[in-house]
């Protein structure tokens, strides 16, 4: 029988899940156990009912694919992965798909001997009706190994259905992510089949941008790229000329001794730049990860510098394994979508313990705004640099500060253990001073001659005061028709300092014309307090924007936006207090960008611009206070703009191409971040902003499309078919405290209306923690039981985030704590796994169940501990958590605590008696995973109690190869002790020793050679030895370790000829070339079974170095080599880890090309690619069949 085909689509999955569920009801009514089998066929019963669950949950019923079917199934990769799946299903259960390993029954020589088939040649012959009960008695005579093994199979199919399309999960990506980091080592052996391709290929990218989106990082700017590119060569090298910078960057500097530099200097010193140069030097002299976050008042963050540590987390998540690890785990035993600020500081302060030595730059915390406690953030800078210290103390980590020098600043850093400081003098940066104003010179006038140049440049850095920003600002005064003495005149006559050559600009401003100054205040507004900056289409219409007009005046917009129109209408205005960044190649003109010329400007302006209808303070401590006023005024200014009909008539959404509509984005998107920088008291605010929640006005009705679609388009149940939420939602969601008075008690909207849109005002409410509106919501009627999205209910959003006020008023309200949300969460689940204590108490005095577990079988002890939360740990013990209860894979409060590396909670559970020698479904033990995870006193202590080291999981992997693949020294110091160091793997008859070898961890190789009773030669089912694998990886140190211990295998081949020399030979690992040269003892010239030479492979794939090595090492070892062998033209391929490789070749295997898989070499993970098995290469047994498997591109 033909097995379905693959060009099956979502129409056709229906009838592929019935063939499926035919084939393992069949396998169902003849299978035969034996009473010590009786726990397969209740295994087998249950998967088989979780497949049929499975289906009538996505959309599958009666033969036929339901119209409202899950949405997941109409994702192309993810319907690929789900029809794969159940092709093997299909064919493991009927025994004739091409995905079981067998050879069909063929007539002596029907094929050639050693000819692998692929899978239409392997296509099985129609059943004879004799078929099903030969293949009874087949399954009866398996043994129970076998039938374990195959029910185990069965099992992993039904599960990876799940996780790719959960029934739970209208994502349906949640689940797969939790097993798509460790599915590939899992998954090695586990059973006849392979791990799908798509899975491994798409991990690592979707699951970061996953992890960036829930860490609520910001969007990226090119603040860093500018301040590399704005630096002048030969600039910025001072710095590392001063002993305390010098020793700072020493990689090897203790953490301990100088955990926090403050790099400090006055305003217009180039900082930012200098920021840069010492990135750089960093990023490229240490191993260690290196991440950044540059500040500046006009890109996201300006409000918050806690934006700076979930960045960095980014950052070093996108540089280890190990920080990929542990974001990747935290954010599965989240329930939230986003990140709380207590959950940053204790998951940055978990990757801190993770990934030693990481060191943090942090550019422009003076231009935070946060200087004191805001209603919005409730951040100070002292907090932000408090809760920083306490998650970097006793670790590794270093943090680099460059800013002015605050007091507040220094206030926070000085309290820092191993503080030093740095204080940039106009000495420091005289000579770079000189060399960016001959570059300004040399540009403004080149018609001048060399001495006259230098001359003029010279008097610029001597009057500039060590100020980047002071030369900058000569450009508009360097004229090419002035002569020596008149430029001259002109630079002795410029004010010193920024704020003196400020007021010369602001002079020139005040004496325009009325209607020209009112223009050229509004851009600087626009400029300074935008919360991005603007590009030129948009600030173009932005100035046009008045509180008397009723549409906007499109007569008054430019026939072309042009660089005569950015010269005159804009630059002309403003002199020098702005700028217009992107170059004429670069961008358009009306994509360009509008920027203050510096962050001072900005302190500057707060002080001299007018409000529209009002002077502002002048009080230089007042600032703050303008601020708040400048926003204010923004804000009314967008709602104005929005309010226009024009903007909305006859325009998607999404669509801001036509004129009256370039500042729509901006406007709809920031005018309630405007309005909610500080309480506001302004009352023409306020009544604009009730005008718009009016939804008998046509604006509010264009304005909540564009949000949904615009802002609200990532969150779930916001499409445009949905329900819409009531303007209540929207107020409550935005933090509109006042539009939600309003709309409650003069519109008296009701709180609970549209509550089927998964939407409601009390949860989101509840969520954000805004006590204030809650309780305005909870006078107006609102229902504490009316659950949000996922069934999700206020009190439980409100555990979740710790907010315990919030908690309490909504129990004093009669809030149900029992009440799960769809994925089994209770509020006691949110409040224990995201360790806030008090909320726990308080859920504990109302009656919270300890012993509840929800739809993936976790209690909130087995939250809390794999999250690390030891006081939540003790206090749920003591209302009565039962350490023993497992989640549905099997894994205890005791295996999380331990693979997560929390030490306290592991030594409480285990003075309670936990049992360290529980495995988890796939064979797990605390200690394997401990010693994965490289916890070293976890695993110091679980062999204290007693752990056993030769346990191995279901793959046969044991702690000590663990432990060496992924590089943990000190753990395998300790495991070598006790551990039999040439135990084999045995899917791949694999020791730690080749692991070690080939991920290049130099330390652990050189700690188990130096173990007399390691084999340093040790062979894998493919002959390969750790040496191979070594000169494979490019691990030059590692090579030379292994030749000094023995040198043996120097010359030994595998399973196709090859040798270390031709593995160094193809990836073209020079230095490995050299040390393998260097014993003058390697064959140079040995062919593998195809014939081809070290030579040959680095012909072929360009790598002329190694070429030449060869070559003169046969001259000088009077070798000849066969420099006439034919190199076939092909198209080169590197090795990356993340995607599916050759077995044969070692070069990696697109995911657009086809290639073929043994089922049974490798336990089920061996594959050789087109080009291999075109020359004949084939698998490790001769009577194996290779399954052709197709492309997927």
């Amino acid at each position: 029988m033909e097995p379905v085909g693959l060009a099956v689509g979502v129409a056709g999955l229906a009838g592929l899940f019935s063939t499926c569920l035919e084939a393992v009801q069949r396998v169902d009514s003849y299978k035969n156990y034996g009473r010590d089998s009786r726990s397969l066929a209740a295994q087998f019963d249950a998967d088989k009912h979780r497949l049929e669950q499975w289906g009538q949950a996505v959309g599958i019923k009666d033969g036929k694919l339901s119209d409202t079917h899950h949405p997941a199934l109409d994702d192309a990769q993810k319907l690929s992965i789900v029809r794969e799946l159940l092709v093997s299903i299909q064919g493991f259960c009927s025994g004739t798909d091409d995905t079981i390993d067998q050879r069909p029954a063929l007539a002596d020589g029907e094929f050639p001997k050693n000819k692998l088939v692929s899978t239409r040649l392997a296509r099985p012959r129609q059943s004879a009706p004799t078929d099903s009960k030969l293949r009874q008695v087949a399954w009866a005579l398996h043994g129970k190994a076998k039938r374990t093994e195959h029910v185990q199979t069965f099992a992993t199919l039904v599960q990876y259905l799940h996780s790719v399309v959960s029934p739970d999960d209208a994502t349906g990506t949640r689940l797969i992510r939790a097993f798509l980091l460790k599915a590939e080592e899992e998954m090695r052996g586990k059973g006849n089949f392979p791990v799908h391709p798509a899975l491994l290929l798409t991990a690592s990218a979707e699951t970061k941008r996953d992890l960036r989106t829930w860490l609520g990082c910001p969007s990226p700017n090119d603040l860093y790229d500018d301040a590399i590119q704005r630096r002048l060569d030969g600039t910025c090298e001072w710095i590392l000329t001063r002993k305390i910078i010098r020793d700072w960057l020493l990689p090897n500097t203790p953490a301990f001794t100088s955990q926090m530099l403050w790099i400090n200097g006055p305003a217009g010193f180039g900082k930012t730049v200098l920021c840069a140069k010492l990135v750089e030097v960093l990023s490229s002299s240490l191993q260690t990860p290196v991440a950044h976050f540059f500040l500046s008042s006009t890109f996201e963050g300006r409000d918050d510098p806690f934006m700076a540590i979930r960045s960095w987390i980014a950052q070093v998540l996108s540089q280890s394994q190990a920080a990929l690890e542990v974001v990747h785990k935290s954010r599965l035993a989240q329930h939230e979508q986003g990140t709380t600020r207590a959950t940053i500081i204790k998951l940055f302060r978990e990757v801190l313990q993770a990934v030693p030595s990481c060191t943090f730059v942090l550019d422009g915390l003076d231009e935070c705004t946060c200087v004191e406690e805001t209603r919005n953030s409730g951040t100070s800078m002292v907090r932000f640099l408090g809760e920083l210290r306490q998650a970097v103390t006793d670790t590794t980590a270093r943090i680099l500060v460059v800013s002015r020098s605050e007091p507040e600043i220094r206030q926070g850093l000085t309290q820092y253990p191993g503080f030093s400081e740095y204080t940039i003098s106009p000495e420091d940066v005289h000579t770079d001073n000189i060399s960016y104003s001959r570059s300004i010179v040399n540009h403004k006038l080149p018609n001048k001659d060399e001495p006259t140049r230098l001359s003029i440049s010279q008097r610029m850095a001597d009057r500039c005061n060590g100020q980047f920003q002071w030369l900058k600002m000569q450009e508009n005064f360097l004229r090419k028709g002035r002569n020596k003495k008149q430029l001259e005149r002109d630079i002795d006559e410029t004010p010193a300092g920024l704020d003196h050559l400020y007021d010369r600009n602001w002079e020139k401003i005040e004496s325009l014309r009325e209607e020209e100054k009112m223009r050229a205040f509004s851009l600087l507004r626009w400029a300074a307090f935008s919360l991005r900056p603007l590009t030129v289409s948009e600030i173009t219409e932005a100035v046009l924007i008045s509180d008397d007009c009723d549409d906007l005046p499109v007569d008054d917009i430019p026939d072309a936006i042009d660089d005569d129109y950015i010269e005159s209408e804009i630059l002309g205005f403003c002199g020098s207090l702005i700028e217009v960044r992107g170059t004429v190649l670069e961008s358009s003109p009306e994509s360009r960008m509008i920027h203050l010329a510096h962050f001072s400007v900005k302190q500057y302006l707060l002080c001299k611009i007018p409000s529209q209808g009002a002077g502002l303070l002048v009080n230089d401590s007042l600032r703050r206070s303008n601020e708040t006023i400048e926003n204010a005024t923004l804000a009314k200014l967008c709602l104005r703009y929005i309010s226009f009909q024009h903007v909305w008539d006859d325009c998607p959404t999404k669509d801001t191409g036509r004129i009256g509509t370039w500042l729509r984005d901006y406007a709809a998107g920031s005018w309630y971040q405007h309005a909610t920088v500080d309480k506001t008291q302004d009352n023409a605010l306020i009544e604009a902003m009730n005008a718009l929640f009016d939804r008998s006005s046509q604006t509010w009705d264009a304005w909540r499309r564009w949000y949904e679609s615009n802002i609200e388009e990532s969150q779930p149940n916001t499409t445009e078919t949905s329900t819409s939420a009531s303007p209540l939602y929207y107020a409550a969601s935005l933090d509109l405290t006042t539009v939600v008075r309003h709309l409650t008690q003069r519109r008296q909207l009701d709180p609970n209306e549209n509550w089927e849109s998964g939407r409601t005002a009390l949860e989101i409410a509840s969520r954000k923690g805004n006590l204030e509106t809650l309780q305005m919501l909870l006078e107006g009627g609102a229902d504490v039981t009316m659950a949000g999205h996922r069934g999700r209910t206020p009190i439980c959003a409100a555990s979740m985030n710790g907010y315990l006020e919030v908690v309490e008023a909504l129990l004093e309200k009669g809030a149900d704590i029992s009440v799960a949300d769809n994925d089994g969460w209770t509020p006691l689940h949110a409040a224990s796994g995201n360790g806030h204590l008090d909320v726990v108490k308080a859920l504990f005095e109302k009656g919270a169940d300890v012993l509840v577990a929800n739809i993936n079988g976790w209690t909130p002890l087995y939250v809390a501990s794999d999250s690390g939360h030891l006081e939540v740990v003790k206090v749920l013990l003591e209302k009565g958590a039962d350490i023993s209860v497992a989640n549905n894979n099997g894994w205890t409060p005791l295996y999380v605590a331990s693979d997560s590396g929390h030490l306290e909670v592991v030594k409480v559970l285990l003075e309670k008696g936990a049992d360290i020698l529980v495995a988890n479904n796939n064979g797990w033990t605390p200690l394997l995973r401990a010693s994965d995870s490289g916890h070293l006193e976890v695993v110091k202590i679980l062999l204290r109690k007693g752990a056993d080291i030769s346990v191995a999981n279901n793959n046969g992997w044991t702690p000590l190869l663990r432990a060496s693949d992924s590089g943990h020294l000190e753990v395998v110091k300790l495991l070598t002790s006790r551990a039999d160091l040439d135990y084999i793997h045995p899917p791949y008859g694999r020791t730690a020793l080749s692991y070690a070898a080939e991920g290049g961890h130099e330390p652990v190789v050189r700690s188990l050679l130096a173990n007399d009773h390691v084999t340093p030669c040790s062979l894998d089912h493919i002959n390969r030895t750790p040496l191979f694998f070594a000169s494979k990886g490019g691990h030059d140190a590692i090579v030379q370790a292994l030749l000094n211990r023995d040198s043996a295998a120097l010359d030994w081949k595998d399973h196709y000829g090859s040798t270390p020399l031709s593995a160094a030979a193809r990836k073209g690992h020079v230095d490995v070339i050299k040390s393998l040269l260097a014993t003058e003892a390697v064959s140079i010239d040995s062919r593998d079974q195809f014939g081809r030479t070290p030579l040959w492979w680095a012909r072929r794939h360009g790598h002329d170095e190694v070429v030449r090595l060869l070559l003169e090492s046969g001259k000088k070892r009077d070798i000849s080599l066969d420099v006439d062998q034919m190199v076939p033209e092909v198209i080169i391929r590197s090795h990356d880890t993340s995607t599916r490789y050759c077995d044969v070749c070692l070069f990696s295997i697109s995911k657009d090309c086809s290639y073929f898989r043994c089922l049974v070499c490798n336990g089920g993970d061996f594959d050789v690619c087109r080009d291999c098995f075109d020359c004949g290469g084939r698998c490790l047994g001769e009577s194996h069949v290779l399954v052709l498997r197709e492309s997927k591109g």
